[in-house]
């Protein structure tokens, strides 16, 4: 996968696409995509769509109701904020 592989210019359009086609699936599955999302947008230096993700699969997260999911996705989000 390009971003375990660092190759965070390719990772970007590719988890976008696959964001878009994930409507209607489970909350837990967009949370996990969105927060990949807002970690590669922090190494491409793009803090704004990165606080977007960060809050939109901190929020799918919690529709999920998987406290794993929260933790991991406050993660995110508090490292975005700071």
């Amino acid at each position: 996968m390009a971003v375990a592989d660092r190759r965070y210019d390719d990772a970007r359009p590719r988890l976008e696409a696959a964001l878009t086609r994930m409507d209607g699936r489970p909350p837990g599955e967009r949370s996990h995509a969105e927060r990949l999302l807002a970690e590669t947008c922090l190494a491409l230096r793009d803090d704004t769509a990165a606080a977007r993700y960060a809050s939109a699969a901190l929020a799918d997260a919690g529709q999920a109701g998987d406290a794993a999911l929260v933790a991991q996705a406050r993660g995110v989000l508090g490292i975005v904020l700071r």
